[in-house]
C-alpha cells in the first residue's frame, strides 16, 4: 500500500518534532521539515509530496498562505494550514490561498488524521472532477456540432469553437444572453424565431458572421435540477447548409431538365395526375415538336441545337402561367398542363408561343415548332387519352407543316449560301453552266443533269458554318484555320441529307475535294474511287477559285487558270475529265 509523504512546514522546532512524531504514529511519512517559505518551496520540488502542512508565521519574508500559493501555483498539492490564530481575517486569506483545512494549534492526534484523509479525499475528488471537466470539455470542443451551455436566465456559460465559428461570437463578453447572440429564421418564411422556445429539433436558419446563412438543426435542452428546477439550458446546432444543398441538387435533377431547368417526364409523370380533379377542369394539354433540330445539330453541332431547345423551352414558359406544368418529355418534344383552361385559351397560348419563337435568335433565324391541343372537359374523359389526342393533332401539324418547314430551312440555307462573298449568284450561274456541258459532253442522263443543276443550288452548303473571320481573313489561312475549313464537305453532307431534295447530291458534296492521287480530304480517296460528278465539281471549282480575287491574292486570267489545271492533271485532277473541261470552256 501506497504511504503518504508530508512536508511539514513550521518554524517551531519543538512543534514541528511533536507533530512528525504523530504523523509516523499514524504511519504517514515525512519527507521533511522547513522553517521557511524559501526552503518549504525547494522541498516541495525536490519531495513532491502527497500533501503539506504549512504554519501560517513561518520564519523570513513570506508567511505560509505566501508559500501555499505559490506552491499550489506550480504543483498540485493540498495544504492544511497550522496556526495559533484564529481571527476572521486570517480565514479569509486562507480560503484565498486555496487551502483545504484549516487546524488551529495545539490539536489532537485523532484531529489532525481526520483532517489529513479528508484533505486527500477533498484533492482526489477535485483532481477527478478537474479530468472530467476536461475530458468533457475535449469532447465538445472537438464535434462539428456547435453547443453553447446557459445558466436559469440564458446568460452563456460555454462555447465551444463549432458555436463561435458559426455564430461569429468570440466569446471575450461578460453576461451575454443566449438571445442576444442566436438568431434564427424560420427556413419557408424567413420570419425570426425565439431561440428560448426551440424545444425540440428543427430545421432552421442560423444568421451567422456578416449575416451568412447556415442550414441548420437545433434543439434546446434544459438542463435539470434534482428539485425540478432547472439549471440551464444547452442549445446545440449542426451546420447542414452542404448537406441541404447536395439533397436540393439531388431533388433538382431527379425532377428537372438540367438543359432547359423546365421539369422532366419523371416530374411531369408524377405530378400530372393531380390535375385530373374536378378543382381543375377544365384541363387542357399543349404538346410541341421542334422542327429543325437534327438539322441544326447535323450543320452547326450539339451547342447550337441544345440552344435551340433552350430557346424553344424560353418561349413556352414564357407563354404560361404560374400553376401551368411544363415539362420536357425529351429531345425535342415539351408537354404543357393547363389547369382551368379551355380549349379557346389553350390556342391562345399556343399563339403566343409561336409569336415568341419567331423572335428567338437560333442559328435557324427562328425557332419553329408544331404545337398539338387537347381538352379534358368532364370528368368522365380519361386523361391519358387526352394527352394522346393532343400528340396526334401535333404529329397531323407536324406532317401538314413538314413541307413548307423544309422549304423556309431551304430557302433560309441557300439565302445564308449567297451571302457568302465567295458564292455570287453570277459565279454560281458560270459554275453551274460548266458542268452542264461537260455532262452534256460525257453523254449524261437526265437524271445526272438535274443531279449538276441541284449541285449549282447546294454545292457549297457546307461552307454555312465556317465563322466569318475566316472567310473574310485578308492573309492565308494557318493550320488550325484550314483545319476548320476542310470540314465543310462532312458539312454539307450532313446537311444534304437532312433535306430530301438534295440527298440524290449528298455524296458528291461529300467527297468534291478529294484529289486523283489520293492526298485530297475528307477520306483521301483515290482515282475511279471517287464518284465521277465529284471529279468533275473539283476541276470548275478550282477554276472558279483560281478566277475568282481573294483577300489574300489577286484572281488568274483564264488562260493562266486553264494552264495551271492541266498541269495538275494526273495528280489533283482527273486527266480525261479535264480535256472535257477545256472543250467547254
Amino acid at each position: 500500500m501506497k504511504v503518504t509523504k508530508v512536508l511539514i512546514v513550521e518554524d517551531s522546532k519543538v512543534t514541528a518534532k511533536t507533530i512528525k512524531k504523530s504523523l509516523i504514529d499514524l504511519k504517514y511519512e515525512v519527507v521533511d521539515i522547513c522553517a521557511a517559505g524559501e526552503e518549504a518551496i525547494r522541498s516541495a520540488l525536490i519531495y513532491n509530496p502527497d500533501i503539506i502542512l504549512m504554519d501560517i508565521q513561518l520564519e523570513g519574508e513570506m508567511n505560509g498562505l505566501e508559500t501555499a500559493t505559490k506552491i499550489t501555483n506550480i504543483l498540485n498539492i493540498p495544504v492544511i494550514y497550522l496556526t495559533a490564530l484564529s481571527d476572521k481575517q486570517m480565514l479569509e486569506q486562507a480560503k484565498l490561498s486555496e487551502g483545504y483545512s484549516f487546524l488551529v494549534k495545539p490539536f489532537e492526534e485523532a484531529e489532525l488524521y481526520f483532517n489529513i484523509e479528508m484533505t486527500l479525499y477533498k484533492h482526489e475528488m477535485k483532481n477527478k472532477l478537474q479530468e472530467e471537466r476536461k475530458w468533457l470539455n475535449t469532447i465538445l470542443q472537438s464535434i462539428e456540432d456547435g453547443v453553447i451551455a446557459t445558466d436559469k436566465d440564458g446568460n452563456i456559460k460555454f462555447m465551444n469553437e463549432s458555436a463561435m465559428a458559426l455564430t461569429g461570437y468570440s466569446g471575450g463578453e461578460l453576461n451575454v444572453k443566449l438571445k442576444d447572440i442566436i438568431s434564427l429564421l424560420d427556413c419557408k418564411t424567413k420570419e425570426k424565431i425565439d431561440v428560448m422556445n426551440l424545444h425540440v429539433k428543427e430545421e432552421k436558419i442560423l444568421l451567422g458572421a456578416n449575416n451568412k446563412e447556415y442550414i441548420t438543426i437545433c434543439q434546446l435542452t434544459e438542463i435539470p435540477k434534482t428539485n425540478k428546477e432547472k439549471m440551464g439550458y444547452v442549445l446545440t446546432f449542426s451546420d447542414v447548409s452542404e448537406e441541404t444543398k447536395l439533397r436540393n441538387d439531388i431533388n433538382y435533377l431527379t425532377f428537372h431538365d438540367q438543359l432547359t431547368g423546365v421539369y422532366n417526364r419523371t416530374y411531369f409523370e408524377k405530378e400530372f395526375s393531380k390535375f385530373d380533379v374536378q378543382e381543375y377542369m377544365p384541363v387542357s394539354i399543349i404538346i410541341t415538336d421542334l422542327n429543325g433540330l437534327k438539322l441544326t445539330n447535323d450543320v452547326f453541332g450539339h451547342k447550337a441545337g441544345d440552344d435551340l431547345i433552350k430557346n424553344a423551352a424560353k418561349a413556352i414558359t414564357e407563354s404560361c402561367r404560374e400553376g401551368d406544368l411544363v415539362a420536357r418529355l425529351g429531345g425535342d418534344e415539351f408537354i404543357i398542363a393547363l389547369p382551368n383552361t379551355d380549349r379557346g385559351t389553350a390556342e391562345e397560348v399556343a399563339k403566343k408561343i409561336h409569336k415568341l419563337c419567331n423572335i428567338q435568335e437560333t442559328v435557324l433565324d427562328k425557332v419553329s415548332m408544331a404545337i398539338g391541343i387537347a381538352t379534358k372537359e368532364k370528368m368522365r374523359q380519361d386523361m391519358s387519352s387526352v394527352v394522346s389526342e393532343a400528340d396526334d393533332d401535333m404529329y397531323s401539324k407536324k406532317f401538314i407543316e413538314s413541307k413548307r418547314i423544309r422549304e423556309e430551312i431551304l430557302e433560309y440555307l441557300k439565302n445564308k449560301l449567297r451571302q457568302n462573298p465567295h458564292n455570287k449568284e453570277q459565279k454560281l450561274i458560270e459554275m453551274g453552266r460548266i458542268l452542264i456541258e461537260m455532262g452534256k459532253k460525257m453523254n449524261f442522263s437526265q437524271k445526272q443533269l438535274e443531279e449538276l443543276m441541284l449541285y449549282k443550288e447546294a454545292g457549297d452548303i457546307g461552307m454555312l458554318t465556317i465563322p466569318e473571320e475566316i472567310l473574310h481573313k485578308g492573309s492565308k489561312l494557318d493550320r488550325k484555320e484550314w483545319d476548320i475549313v476542310k470540314k465543310h464537305p462532312e458539312i454539307g453532307y450532313r446537311i444534304s441529307m437532312a433535306i430530301k431534295k438534295f440527298i440524290p447530291i449528298a455524296e458528291y458534296i461529300l467527297y468534291h475535294h478529294e484529289r486523283w492521287d489520293g492526298k485530297g480530304y475528307p477520306h483521301k480517296l483515290k482515282g475511279e474511287e471517287i464518284p465521277l460528278i465529284s471529279r468533275m465539281i473539283a476541276i470548275v471549282e478550282a477554276y472558279d477559285s483560281m478566277t475568282t480575287d481573294r483577300e489574300y491574292r489577286k484572281a488568274m486570267n483564264k488562260e493562266e487558270a486553264i494552264l495551271e489545271i492541266t498541269r495538275c492533271a494526273g495528280t489533283q485532277f482527273d486527266p480525261k475529265l479535264i480535256e472535257v473541261f477545256k472543250e467547254v470552256i
